[in-house]
């Protein structure tokens, strides 16, 4: 990869040194593994750690140096290692070594062959491997906390979000139970003729069971509230000016519009996807005919 985002990101993480490395590393972490699944460190007396994976029950320690040396990769490496197997080892008995360099397989051999053999040693390259299986909006934080110009991201949001459905993101946050609003079918029946009430129920049904709906909102939170408005208008614009007929004709037209924009081919996942976005934005209230509680 080599986009511009991807050499954003290499060059200000290659840029951060000691605690600055450590700082961004727990933010990388937290959005991998969750708020509850990794454990930040203390910046003195850490006993060898730099954090704590918890699930894997791993250990990692960070090194950001001005400059790589055989000698002084190594030193780091194996202080902090034999830190931890004083004190951290019994309770959690795995380690890896992170670092903002490209390391080289010198120091990858070293560590294996006189330390641990089979601690993970990560480079810069790792780094933006982890950072690019995240979703766009974890992407996006990522990159406020860099100091990346938001300009190097997509504008094409509704894009992002298909994608990261697609691409089936961890969502790691506190999982909230999604509650459906209990004006939907009264809106459905407002908006569909009576012969498609029922369809549109199931399908809705369906959208609820597969918990679609709370990924999409997970989703847009990580948006800030001006690109939510824009994502936003983006729909209410197509829907109200690049659609006719029925509401059912207008969301398929949509639907349709969308699915030649963003997909490749007639994929179902996508379809699939577009359809659960339309129908959170209709759930939402933002286009159909509203009920009397939505007024």
């Amino acid at each position: 990869m080599n986009t511009p985002l991807y050499n954003q990101f290499k060059t200000q993480i290659s840029s951060l040194k000691g605690f600055d490395f450590q700082d961004f590393i727990t933010q990388l972490y937290i959005f991998k593994y969750g708020s509850d699944g990794f454990l930040p460190p203390r910046k003195v007396h850490d006993k060898g750690s730099d954090g704590i994976i918890l699930k894997e029950r791993r250990v990692v320690a960070c090194y950001g140096p001005n400059t790589y040396s055989l000698r002084d990769f190594f030193k780091k490496a194996k202080g902090d290692y034999l830190n931890y197997i004083e004190n951290l080892q019994i309770q959690y008995p795995n380690w890896s070594f992170i670092s903002n360099l490209e390391v080289p397989q010198e120091a990858i051999t070293k560590i294996h062959t006189e330390l641990c053999s089979t601690a993970p040693v990560l480079g810069i390259l790792n780094i933006l491997e982890i950072i690019f299986e995240l979703s766009t909006s974890k992407q996006r934080k990522l990159g406020y906390y860099l100091g990346i110009d938001i300009e190097y991201f997509s504008k094409e949001y509704i894009k992002e979000i298909l994608n990261d459905l697609l691409n089936d993101c961890k969502f790691t946050e506190s999982n909230t139970v999604y509650t459906k609003p209990i004006y939907t079918p009264i809106k459905i029946v407002i908006n569909y003729s009576k012969a498609d009430v029922n369809d549109a129920l199931s399908e809705y049904d369906l959208f609820i069971e597969n918990g679609v709906f709370q990924n999409i909102s997970k989703l847009l939170k990580g948006y800030e509230d001006d690109e939510q408005d824009r994502i936003t208008y983006r729909i209410l614009y197509d829907f109200n000016n690049n659609t006719i007929g029925s509401f059912k004709e207008r969301i398929k037209n949509l639907t349709e519009n969308y699915l030649k924009q963003y997909s490749s081919s007639n994929d179902d996942e996508y379809l699939f996807n577009i359809r659960a976005i339309l129908f959170f934005f209709f759930e939402q209230c933002l286009i159909g005919e509203k009920t009397k509680e939505e007024l």
